[in-house]
């Protein structure tokens, strides 16, 4: 703690450290706890143990309660039968981070964008909860979509960690690449005498669909056309 007074050459600034004593009627004395910030762990600060002016590296315990979550901590200190129970603030993180790596496919591969949060103090945050939208501009502007893309292109993806009581919102912006797939096409007819047996084209096309039509219009369909009369 701090005070702030006027001294003859401007303000002077003041520091104080408060103390509890352990016990009535003991000289052992425990300091006060600085305020201490969510990691998503136990907080466990260390305490400054004193008898008279002496600082003490043992002879008491300690024990902490309420110390993970955001709000009044609690620190018991005991010499003997002597106890003392002082507080500590824990205050919402401001500056938790969200991961997730940028990805590069090829057309037709499949990916997953895969997002982890973590506190200011590096803890990951297990308990969070992360949604992931995808967009076209690279500042993901507008609601985005859910629905990840396929189509050859650069893409964005945003992972927002929703805030909670704890840690406040954050967001991680990964780039998607999604490369065009090198694509080829072998076809085989028939060419012969006319034997009396329906013969057809052979249509070999890397990781595509196959489909076919007798004319130039109407549908294309799956099944492949035979033919046995002699033509051209």
């Amino acid at each position: 703690d701090q005070a702030t007074g006027a001294g003859a050459n401007g303000n002077i600034t003041l520091y104080a450290q408060w103390t509890k004593k352990i016990g009535e009627s003991t000289k052992y004395t425990v300091n006060a706890i600085l305020d201490q910030t969510y990691t998503g762990a136990e907080i466990k600060p260390a305490v400054v143990v004193k008898s008279g002016d002496k600082v003490l590296d043992s002879g008491y315990t300690v024990t902490y309660s309420h110390n993970t979550n955001v709000g009044t901590a609690k620190v018991t200190v005991a010499v003997g039968s002597d106890k003392a129970e002082v507080e500590f603030n824990i205050f919402k993180d401001k500056n938790p981070s969200v991961s997730m790596a940028d990805v590069s496919v090829t057309f037709g591969a499949s990916y997953t964008m895969t997002a982890t949060a973590q506190t200011s103090a590096g803890n990951k945050i297990e308990d969070g909860t992360i949604t992931i939208k995808y967009y076209t501009d690279a500042k993901c502007t507008g609601e985005g979509t859910d629905t990840a893309p396929t189509n050859a292109g650069i893409y964005y993806a945003k992972a927002t960690l929703t805030g909670t009581d704890n840690y406040a919102v954050a967001t991680k912006i990964a780039t998607i690449t999604i490369s065009k797939a090198t694509f080829s096409v072998s076809t085989r007819g028939y060419d012969g005498t006319y034997d009396g047996k329906p013969h057809s084209i052979t249509v070999e096309a890397n990781g595509a669909d196959v489909t076919y039509r007798e004319t130039d219009t109407g549908d294309y369909t799956n099944d492949k056309p035979t033919y046995t009369d002699a033509g051209e």
